[in-house]
């Protein structure tokens, strides 16, 4: 098996959650597809964390997704806008997973993306600073304050630290 064939076998679930939080279907399978395309076109040899550099990848795939779809008479700002949606139904939102992940949606995109990179995918703050090109102080303060917000947001859901239950959701989405 080439060194491709494997980076996709293991990384394409993981592609899959991190963007069905952010896209409705069937364009999150699009995106997928259109990592692992651009994946094809590296050097993967030369890479020495791959899981940081898949979602690099995959942050930088998002952007031009959301970049390109968004409505143009406002500049889309990840640090202040969410790529929330009215995605799913009421019956569905009653669902413990679907308000989680519907909570999880709602931060903006560059919180989203630091709590779900942290929490789900795994990555250490450096690696996440480096994914989404920022200061490691930025990254801190994302998590931070996502982490807060969903704290709020999914008071009477989920008691205490919702890490582990978003973490769970993400995976099962």
């Amino acid at each position: 098996m080439t060194l491709h064939a494997r980076v996709a076998r293991d990384h394409w679930a993981r592609l899959k959650s991190y963007f069905r939080s952010k896209v409705p279907e069937p364009d999150c399978y699009d995106l997928v597809q259109q990592t692992l395309a651009e994946l094809v076109n590296c050097d993967l040899a030369a890479v020495r964390n791959m899981k940081a550099y898949v979602m690099r990848v995959a942050h930088n795939v998002l952007i031009a997704y959301i970049n390109e779809h968004k409505a143009k008479m406002v500049a889309f700002d990840s640090d202040v806008h969410s790529v929330m949606s009215p995605q799913t139904s009421f019956s569905a939102r009653l669902d413990k997973r679907n308000r989680i992940l519907n909570a999880l949606r709602s931060l903006p995109l560059a919180q989203q993306e630091a709590v779900e990179l942290r929490l789900c995918v795994g990555l250490e703050l450096t690696e996440i600073a480096e994914v989404m090109e920022r200061g490691l102080a930025t990254v801190k303060r994302y998590i931070e304050a996502g982490t807060e917000e969903l704290r709020t947001s999914l008071r009477g859901i989920v008691p205490g630290d919702p890490a582990d239950a978003v973490a769970d959701a993400y995976r099962a989405s």
